[in-house]
């Protein structure tokens, strides 16, 4: 009789957003997330956008994919965080579990990665 070989599910998630400077102060300019990857935005000072990225599946193992890009336009701020440090579970020798981070900053912009 073969072995059966049973694959878990495994999280997936993405966020995309891009900031802009505005008279108010910074604000979202564009907003894109899937999956189990979510950003969260508790008011906060006016002048500089805060975001608070979720993963909803709880922690990160083999088979997992992250994917956020963050861009701050001309003289944009914005603060960026995490829910809390990140878990990392055991994952089966082959699996790898990733998460890749891009983040373009143009002139006179600012992201505080917290």
């Amino acid at each position: 009789m073969p072995e059966i070989t049973v694959r878990q599910p495994r999280a997936q998630g993405t966020v995309r957003l891009r900031v802009r400077d505005s008279a108010r102060g910074s604000e979202l300019a564009a907003l894109r997330q899937s999956g189990s990857l979510r950003a969260l935005f508790p008011r906060c000072d006016a002048k500089n956008l805060s975001v608070v990225l979720t993963n909803t599946s709880g922690g990160v193992t083999g088979g997992d994919r992250f994917f956020t890009e963050i861009t701050a336009d001309q003289v944009a701020v914005l603060t960026l965080t995490n829910q809390a440090a990140e878990r990392a579970y055991r994952a089966a020798p082959s699996e790898i579990g990733r998460i890749e981070n891009r983040l373009h900053v143009k002139s006179g912009a600012r992201i505080n990665w917290l």
